[in-house]
């Protein structure tokens, strides 16, 4: 059903944002808040919309305004403050921490916790009557329960209907090593073996935890704002013995196997007639085994009769 695709826009960055006679949206100030309501509007799909972690009080009732004006009311919005507050590579992660902490007198995490209260109780206030439209959503990280914890159940009861973390799978640190000691001589084979592995022991365990705890525990539903293979190095960005393994999996079948039994796993967590929400990161990049392999397409050409394309596949069917 076209109305369950969603669009997700991700917190885009510097103001001011682009506006939609610009010859260009592609750099740092991001695309129109008026064309991301057009395409779901066209294109009769549902949206995710992540509120710059900057905006003033003005601003989000101001966005708040204009998506429920202009949105079409049978259009499902799902709201959340910024993307990946928790993760110290992004500068809104380092932003919340230095002026979180000085505004509340909080300790991280639970000094994020204002910023993201204070946006959805916007939301909500702008929206009054109308709460169907819209999903308020706390982004969680999968791989750090208590942080997820110490941010949900801060959160004023009732003022959010679902929560978020992400739903990678990759390699751990020992699959890292072991492929690193066969080098040149691992193989695909090899490669999934130890992502099945990592799997049982982390990812599958931290968003089981997240049911329990969370999900269970408030009766609200667990949404995926991103997920797929993270099938790299460690650290990530350096070039491992075992690099060419990194790139054959990624037009093998075996990656296919994988992202099946993926999906099948995480709808084990789903409760209700609700489909499995989940946005894939991401659709089109090249393959590389220091940085990863992102794209489920290589690039918006593929012949994927020529050059296969199995997670392409895989998300196609699942879908």
């Amino acid at each position: 059903h076209s109305s369950r695709l969603i669009c997700r826009f991700p917190d885009q960055g510097p103001f001011p944002y682009h506006q939609t006679n610009h010859y260009t949206w592609a750099d740092h100030k991001g695309i129109p808040y008026e064309m991301m309501i057009r395409l779901m509007n066209d294109y009769d799909v549902d949206g995710w919309v992540c509120v710059p972690h900057r905006a003033s009080n003005e601003y989000i009732h101001e966005m708040a305004q204009l998506f429920r004006d202009q949105l079409e009311p049978s259009r499902k919005l799902t709201v959340e403050y910024s993307n990946e507050v928790w993760n110290w590579i992004f500068g809104q992660a380092q932003w919340c921490l230095h002026y979180g902490q000085a505004a509340s007198g909080l300790s991280w995490p639970e000094c994020v916790v204002p910023y993201v209260q204070n946006c959805l109780d916007i939301w909500s206030e702008v929206y009054a009557g109308q709460l169907h439209r819209i999903e308020r959503v706390v982004g969680v990280q999968a791989a750090w329960q208590d942080v997820s914890n110490r941010i949900v159940f801060n959160m004023e009861p009732g003022s959010f209907d679902a929560f978020s973390p992400a739903c990678y799978f990759g390699l751990g640190e020992t699959g890292d090593a072991t492929l690193d000691e066969l080098g040149a001589s691992a193989t695909v084979a090899d490669v999934a073996y130890w992502v099945r592995q990592t799997r049982e022991n982390n990812e599958k365990v931290w968003l089981q935890m997240h049911k329990e705890s969370i999900a269970d525990s408030l009766h609200i539903p667990m949404i995926f704002y991103e997920g797929g293979q993270h099938i790299t190095p460690t650290p990530f960005g350096v070039m491992p013995t075992y690099a060419q393994a990194l790139i054959d999996i990624q037009r093998d079948t075996a990656i296919y196997n994988l992202y099946d039994e993926w999906f099948d796993f995480l709808r084990t967590l789903q409760e209700g007639d609700e489909p499995l929400r989940l946005m894939n990161f991401s659709f089109i990049g090249q393959r590389s085994a220091q940085y990863g392999s992102w794209g489920i397409l290589e690039t918006m050409y593929q012949d994927t009769t020529i050059v296969p394309a199995p997670k392409y596949r895989a998300i196609l069917e699942n879908m």
